[in-house]
């Protein structure tokens, strides 16, 4: 930007900004008219030097004005998208409302509620406990035989131990006896606690049932406690 660019950007466009945008242009969340000004005049800078490389004739109070309705509609020097719902243009556009993800937003009776939190979090573990029991998995599987490894896939396709007896032309009662020899390899190889960890509820679960059991404990103790005299 030349020396005769940045003049009109500061003693002719500037004055216009300053008051004009503290009247015209609503704050969000915790911007300030000063934030404002200075934002409106990031923008005006930029046309002014998109203007000037273009070489065209530069009206200061045009630039003033198309930077007025920009910042009014929500538009930011720093960001002009409306697909992040804290952006200034969504929230110009849209009726919307910021909740914090432990906030409660629905009572269970008894001083229990739920959370944000509470509806959105994914009931399944962590997924990158489930990439490690995936790599844990083809490990173990690289230490079976190739009939062990069919009788796996039969199992998880339920088939019926009769049917699977069938296809490998034995027993049933053979059948079973494989199941329970791969069933004692796998706990061998990822620990004897492997069932249960895959059934257990998760950290997270587990520390917000603990929250609201001692918060309903803490209510019923209250509503218990006798009036003083």
């Amino acid at each position: 930007m030349t020396t005769a660019t940045a003049e009109i950007l500061v003693k002719e466009i500037l004055p216009i900004l300053s008051r004009t945008v503290p009247r015209v242009v609503n704050p969000t969340d915790c911007e300030d008219s000063e934030e404002l000004i200075a934002d409106t005049l990031a923008t005006a800078a930029e046309m002014l030097q998109s203007l000037e490389k273009a070489g065209r004739k530069i009206p200061a109070r045009s630039v003033a004005f198309y930077s007025i309705q920009r910042a009014k509609s929500g538009r930011r020097a720093y960001q002009s998208g409306a697909a992040d719902p804290l952006s200034p243009v969504f929230r110009t556009r849209n009726t919307s409302a910021i909740i914090p993800i432990d906030a409660p937003i629905s009572s269970e009776g008894e001083g229990a509620y739920r959370t944000m939190g509470d509806f959105i979090g994914a009931p399944t573990e962590d997924p990158s406990e489930t990439a490690l029991r995936r790599i844990d998995w083809e490990s173990f599987l690289g230490t079976l035989a190739t009939r062990e490894k069919q009788i796996l896939s039969c199992i998880a396709d339920g088939w019926r131990n009769m049917d699977i007896a069938k296809r490998f032309k034995v027993t049933p009662a053979r059948i079973t006896q494989l199941k329970r020899e791969i069933a004692d390899r796998i706990k061998e190889f990822m620990g004897a606690d492997i069932l249960n960890e895959i059934s257990a509820e998760s950290v997270w679960q587990r520390d917000v049932r603990m929250i609201r059991e001692s918060e309903a404990y803490y209510y019923a103790v209250d509503d218990n406690e006798p009036e003083a005299a």
